[in-house]
């Protein structure tokens, strides 16, 4: 079969001795040829040695380079730190290393539903992954989540490749990794009635409402998209039904007293509750 590549050694082959008719790789310069460009080819006898005389075998192998290879990733990190979820690792795809991979976050209950946190970019510099791939500096990520449930969860990392196919995406998991979200906003003491629209479209993830709230009116939490927790104490006895208009119901966990009012609303209106002691 003829060959469609070759890198032979300057002035090979030569068929020396007219009984080369074997083929070598130099993997480094011989005594007997110190010109030898390692990785070059050499036509020579079936009894191949070493400058030091051991024999030397091997095998070359051809085959088709397909793309759409699966990325290469791995997941250095996923815990606890400062009440957020630091998630850090690294991913790229050997057929193009130019460009960064997109990667999903979720967290995975005990029965198996998937809980998506937020998309990241492989695109943080990480030089030790060129000097072992040579795939370029820029495939890292590190990231810290502020929005999740509380509890014991497996923590599921998707690094998705750059085309579609089986093995897409490449998923890199951590178990049983307990999430203890902390509050990032806790409203004044002297706050009695929340009112309406009052933190409506705002960012936290964790609100901590005062003891002394009496009432939470229409919408004063509505399109708080990333909110996953609030504490509702004991002596809140008036909640609006649209008091959390665009949160998911499926996101939100009240948290409170047990056989509180906030329980019952919970329960009624379809999200989650905590109790606390």
């Amino acid at each position: 079969e003829p060959f469609s590549f070759s890198s032979w050694e300057n002035g090979q082959p030569d068929n020396c001795n007219g009984n080369e008719n074997y083929g070598m790789i130099f993997a480094k310069s011989e005594a007997w040829n110190n010109y030898a460009v390692p990785g070059s080819w050499n036509d020579s006898p079936e009894d191949v040695r070493s400058s030091s005389g051991e024999p030397v075998y091997g095998f070359i192998c051809e085959y088709d380079y397909e793309k759409n290879h699966v990325p290469e990733a791995y997941l250095d990190a996923a815990e606890m730190s400062e009440g957020r979820l630091h998630i850090g690792g690294w991913g790229f795809d050997p057929d193009d290393t130019s460009q960064p991979l997109t990667v999903h976050v979720y967290v995975r209950d005990e029965e198996e539903n998937h809980i998506f946190l937020g998309e990241i970019t492989a695109d943080q510099e990480r030089p030790d992954l060129n000097a072992v791939f040579g795939c370029g500096n820029y495939h890292g990520f590190d990231y810290a989540f502020k929005g999740f449930p509380e509890g014991i969860y497996d923590v599921c990392v998707a690094v998705l490749d750059l085309e579609t196919g089986s093995g897409n995406p490449v998923w890199l998991i951590k178990e049983d990794i307990h999430l203890t979200p902390e509050p990032d906003f806790v409203l004044p003491s002297s706050l009695k009635v929340i009112e309406e629209e009052a933190f409506d479209g705002d960012k936290f993830t964790y609100a901590e409402l005062a003891e002394d709230v009496t009432t939470i009116e229409s919408r004063a939490f509505a399109d708080c998209t990333e909110l996953w927790h609030i504490y509702i104490p004991e002596r809140t006895v008036s909640i609006s039904q649209k008091a959390f208009e665009g949160v998911p119901e499926n996101q939100l966990t009240i948290h409170g007293k047990s056989g509180s009012f906030a329980e019952s609303y919970a329960q009624i209106n379809g999200y989650s509750f905590k109790a606390r002691e």
